[in-house]
């Protein structure tokens, strides 16, 4: 009998105890805040992060230290996520664009660029021409690579390597063709060197300069006719072909016509 009575206390003693345990969680799950460790969360915006993000959600901004400004703008629309958010924001800044538009973007291609490849991507491309590339030229040339910084002046151009609808800036008349600022003073003290060392006899004559992809895509289709499987012998594919850069030029000689390509 007594230790019937023992163990009816101690089973007492055990509920006692969960009933009290219970209730100090539910009172802590009351009192607590996701956003304890946050530090830029505020009475204006501590509601519409609660609402849009998880806790893994707020576990990412927490430990990223995202700031508000740089999600808040894109948190109502569908296809936001707090993980490419940076993303947005980047781009955002960059080339302006309507904010689904940006996520859309962003959300579609973010495996072909990082953080720091999109920032340049964006300088030099608009995301018309990037999606066209990453939806056609990278699915009939698989090993194709866009080149980030288009303006390097010493990039070098082949099959593999694309700068596609790329127009540089700060381009100049010289002699009627177009070439790059940085490039037009050394030019023409080249022209004089050439004059001078001919003895004023024979000239060089800028022919050629900066060509646009479509010129040059309609000059490779010309030529493929004539020249079939030998083309790229001779010239390569708009996108792939130096002459888009500004810094290649197409020189003739006043002596025989001869027809150089300096770049």
């Amino acid at each position: 009998m007594q230790d019937k009575k023992v163990l009816m206390i101690r089973i007492l003693l055990i509920v006692f105890c969960a009933v009290i345990a219970l209730t100090c969680l539910q009172k802590i799950h009351e009192t607590y805040d996701p956003l304890a460790r946050y530090p830029y969360a505020t009475e204006e915006n501590r509601k519409t992060i609660l609402e849009h993000l998880d806790q893994k959600g707020v576990d990412y901004i927490i430990t990223q230290q995202i700031k508000p400004n740089q999600f808040l703008d894109f948190i109502d629309e569908p296809e936001f996520s707090i993980y490419n958010t940076l993303y947005y924001a980047q781009a955002k800044k960059i080339q302006d664009a309507p904010n689904a538009f940006i996520i859309n973007f962003v959300n579609k291609y973010r495996s072909h660029f990082n953080l720091d490849t999109l920032k340049t991507l964006l300088k030099h491309y608009s995301y018309a021409d990037l999606t066209s590339f990453y939806e056609n030229e990278q699915v009939l040339h698989e090993n194709i690579q866009l080149i980030a910084d288009p303006s390097y002046p010493y990039l070098v151009l082949d099959q593999d390597r694309s700068v596609y609808r790329y127009v540089p800036s700060e381009l100049v008349e010289q002699e009627g063709v177009s070439i790059k600022q940085t490039m037009q003073k050394n030019l023409k003290a080249m022209c004089s060197d050439y004059e001078k060392l001919k003895n004023q006899e024979d000239h060089l004559k800028v022919i050629e300069g900066y060509t646009s992809y479509a010129q040059v895509l309609e000059a490779y289709y010309t030529y493929s006719s004539q020249l079939g499987d030998y083309i790229d012998r001779f010239i390569y594919s708009a996108g792939e072909n130096e002459m888009q850069l500004g810094y290649s030029i197409r020189l003739e000689r006043d002596d025989d016509r001869t027809k150089a390509v300096f770049g």
